[in-house]
């Protein structure tokens, strides 16, 4: 996942399958660095059925740790949308836009 400088703040939204480490390292920096950001999840729902019963072990395992770290970015602020058409995005961006505009208090 390659990066542009952002400005303090920005809205970041990223379109990501979620399946390596390097882009969810990147993703977290954001949020950690005070950006919206806002995931797209694009890996398909139906994965390619396995061809052994290994690899249904395999997968069932790297779904759980997905999961797991799809849970962590949610912890940090960042919402993860699966992609599912158009309109996907519509709630997300609604509810960060109210958080924008929200009154804040004093630091």
């Amino acid at each position: 996942m390659a990066l542009r400088p952002t400005e303090a703040g920005a809205l970041v939204v990223a379109l990501s399958p979620l399946v390596g480490w390097a882009g969810r390292n990147q993703i977290a920096h954001l949020a950690q660095h005070r950006h919206t950001v806002v995931v797209v999840d694009t890996l398909p729902p139906d994965p390619v059925p396995p061809a052994t019963a290994w690899a249904a072990l395999a997968m069932r395992v790297r779904a759980i740790e997905r999961a797991a770290e799809i849970d962590h970015l949610g912890e940090m602020g960042v919402p993860v949308v699966p992609w599912r058409g158009p309109g996907t995005l519509d709630r997300v961006l609604r509810d960060v836009g109210r958080v924008a505009t929200a009154p804040r208090g004093r630091r």
